[in-house]
């Protein structure tokens, strides 16, 4: 039964080529002027696009940091941590030390 399944899909598939073979060689002989009422959607179905193409979530942004932008930023984040911290416990001692200059 599995074998008369494949033959017949071969068959099917067979049928279903002669007959877009046969489509393209009418298309090419009867050449019709095209008009703007016709608003007909041709789809080539041997020439799709990728699915990862079709189905890709629009909208998103990606954003991508080079390692040496990520280390610059913690490099930055930590020299903040630490001015504050400077200034949370010896806050007082160097505003009166700026005072006095």
């Amino acid at each position: 039964m599995e074998n008369t399944n494949k033959n017949n899909q071969a068959e099917q598939l067979e049928h279903l080529v002669n007959e877009l073979e046969a489509m393209s060689d009418k298309e090419k002989t009867s050449q019709k002027p095209f008009s703007g009422s016709e608003h007909v959607r041709k789809v080539d179905i041997l020439n799709l696009p990728p699915r990862k193409e079709v189905h890709q979530k629009k909208g998103w942004i990606k954003v991508k940091f080079s390692r040496p932008f990520v280390r610059f930023l913690l490099v930055c984040v930590l020299f903040i941590m630490i001015i504050f911290g400077t200034y949370y416990y010896w806050g007082d001692d160097i505003l009166d030390i700026i005072k006095q200059l």
